[in-house]
């Protein structure tokens, strides 16, 4: 075998292994689309799930609301202006509840989007409001005990000596 016999011989083995690589290579990215869709598929498939959870969970908290607002109305007297009014409250918080179960979230966040698009003050203001609302409701539920070193922490403030 002469020496132009073994470059050649070289020079096609090195485009085997070139080719062989390439296709690896090939092979390789293909099998990580593949993982990254299913990963991605699966990601969104729970999202999905603890959604609609999170929506099955905000309906029954709102006929937990509108049952403590019928309890209250049905303590006033029940020909009172204020029971009338917590009860119309009340059964207007159980339809919006039993509006947000039956509903999907698709459907749910497009309406919020054209209620944002049509009307953008009303919904700064409505998130606004809700974001209050559940910072009230956080605080209340926290731990007060917290609450009060917080406070006594706050209005006894250390002077260095």
């Amino acid at each position: 075998m002469n020496s132009n016999d073994l470059k050649e011989t070289a020079s096609k083995a090195a485009s085997a292994a070139k080719e062989a690589g390439r296709e690896a290579v090939d092979s390789a990215k293909s099998v990580a689309r593949e993982a990254a869709s299913d990963a991605k598929d699966a990601l969104r498939d729970e999202a999905r799930a603890r959604a609609e959870a999170g929506k099955d969970t905000v309906a029954d908290q709102g006929q937990r609301v509108a049952r403590k607002i019928r309890e209250s109305a049905e303590a006033k007297d029940k020909d009172s202006f204020q029971s009338r009014l917590l009860d119309t409250i009340a059964n207007g918080v159980s339809g919006f509840s039993e509006d947000i179960r039956g509903r999907s979230l698709s459907s749910l966040v497009e309406e919020a989007e054209g209620l944002a698009r049509r009307h953008p003050g009303a919904f700064v203001a409505g998130a606004a409001v809700a974001g209050f609302a559940l910072a009230r409701f956080a605080r209340a539920s926290g731990d007060h005990s917290d609450a009060s070193s917080e406070a006594a922490r706050v209005t006894r403030p250390e002077f260095p000596s």
